[in-house]
């Protein structure tokens, strides 16, 4: 039997992998040592969405199988095993941290850990000495927006988390954060370095709960820190994929992609580190799928969000008490409705919704219980107008506001899903080829020993 440590690095390429490889040694040595493959995702293109992508990693397939195609969604609709519970049927310990789509947690055996994603739809955890981080976590993604805001991560308020986390995080940790407060209030483009700190303190406290003298039999590691900044930023680290008109070079924006690709490294450090103290861990690093640049012709520099659903709900005449709100990552917001005829309604409503010239704003998808609604960003003649109206019988006008609906400043996104992602395996004794992400689930299980 070996440990296997999966470091699931979400949506990092090749193709950046390989740039920085020559600024940071960790990350060189790493990839040197370790055997490396291309995978590629196993959903149709349509499906690329790392909420759906990483259950066809961890159960071994597609998500026609597993059935799961939205954050919030009710976990009794999946189906398969993921790689965590495969391990706790055969009697072994586990850790898992972040991965997603892994609420609710199970109980981990002795020395084990679970710390479910930030979407889950409550804040159990093991241990549940945790569960007010887990809190504090669910209350930043509950904002649901891509835009970096002053009140995100880290503030003043959040020093009082910070305090109860002490035990667990690094001298270096605290001593950054304090830096990071102290650089915003002379230079607010280190105002975009926020969210990169979520993934720092959860890399503290797994190190706690893992580093130890016999870690969990298998361990997963979930961070999108790098994935976050590609998509709004990709254009200034390779400015040479787009043409030269979509392109206005900003330099601050690169320091943000190079300080994610920091602490990838640091990662990385981490990890060589555990492998030189440990005779028989095999380590994986999956990427899910992979990212590259993309160019919107027609962007119009703003983009729809649902920043109320109450608002929207109210809009439609839905009761709040019909419905309880769970996470989902913009443009999505999830409910779960357990009276099929008040889902029902909701589907009709909205999907009735039309802007001022008449186009569709909303798609919403039913699984069991739960509703995923989907905005897409209307034209900005339609945004003008300051209105929806809800056709369904009534040719009822809306305002923006009052439905829920912000539209918020942005760059044209330089940088989205493809279905080529990178794998890398250190200590592997065997050799692989064309690897399905359908598939990473038994070279794990066979690499553990779980399996023949």
């Amino acid at each position: 039997m070996h440990k296997i440590l999966l470091l699931e690095i979400n949506e990092v390429p090749w193709k950046i992998i390989n740039k920085y490889k020559t600024k940071y040694k960790n990350i060189k040595l790493f990839f040197e040592k370790a055997d490396k493959y291309k995978t590629i995702c196993s959903d149709k293109i349509g499906m690329l969405d790392p909420w759906l992508i990483w259950p066809t990693v961890h159960r071994g397939m597609n998500y026609k199988k597993h059935n799961i195609k939205n954050l919030g969604q009710d976990p009794n609709t999946f189906k398969g095993n993921p790689i965590w519970k495969e391990y706790r049927q055969k009697g072994f310990n586990i850790g898992v941290f972040g991965s997603l789509q892994s609420w609710p947690p199970i109980e981990p055996g002795n020395g084990g850990f679970y710390i479910p994603d930030t979407f889950a739809h409550n804040k159990a955890c093991y241990p549940n000495s945790l569960e007010f981080f887990q809190e504090f976590n669910l209350e930043q993604v509950s904002e649901n927006g891509r835009v970096v805001k002053r009140t995100s991560y880290i503030s003043f308020k959040s020093l009082l988390i910070f305090l109860r986390l002490l035990r667990f995080l690094k001298i270096r940790t605290i001593f950054r954060i304090i830096k990071q407060l102290i650089l915003e209030l002379y230079d607010k483009s280190f105002y975009e370095r926020r969210p990169i700190y979520q993934s720092i303190i959860c890399w503290d406290i797994f190190k706690y709960l893992y580093f130890k003298k016999n870690p969990p039999q298998f361990a997963s590691f979930f961070t999108n820190h790098v994935a976050n900044v590609m998509h709004r930023y990709w254009k200034h680290i390779f400015p040479e994929d787009f043409m030269e008109k979509s392109t206005k070079f900003n330099k601050e924006h690169k320091k943000t992609i190079d300080f994610a690709m920091q602490i990838l490294d640091e990662i990385l450090a981490d990890t060589m580190k555990l492998d030189k103290k440990l005779q028989n861990i095999k380590v994986f690093f999956i990427s899910g799928m992979g990212q590259e640049a993309v160019i919107y012709e027609n962007h119009e520099g703003l983009e729809a969000a649902i920043v109320s659903v109450e608002n929207l709900m109210k809009s439609i005449g839905i009761d709040r008490s019909k419905y309880n709100k769970r996470l989902a990552m913009v443009p999505q917001v999830a409910l779960e409705v357990k009276n099929q005829n008040v889902r029902k309604t909701i589907i009709d409503e909205i999907s009735s919704i039309e802007t001022a010239s008449g186009r569709k704003i909303f798609a919403i998808l039913e699984e069991g219980n739960s509703l995923n609604i989907s905005i897409i960003t209307p034209k900005k003649l339609d945004i003008e107008k300051g209105y929806f109206i809800i056709t369904n019988g009534k040719n009822k006008k809306i305002s923006w506001d009052n439905g829920g609906i912000k539209f918020n400043k942005v760059e044209p996104g330089s940088a989205y899903h493809i279905p080529e992602g990178s794998m890398a395996i250190l200590n592997s004794e065997s050799k692989y080829k064309n690897i399905m992400t359908a598939d990473i689930k038994d070279i794990i299980l066979k690499e553990g020993g779980l399996i023949n």
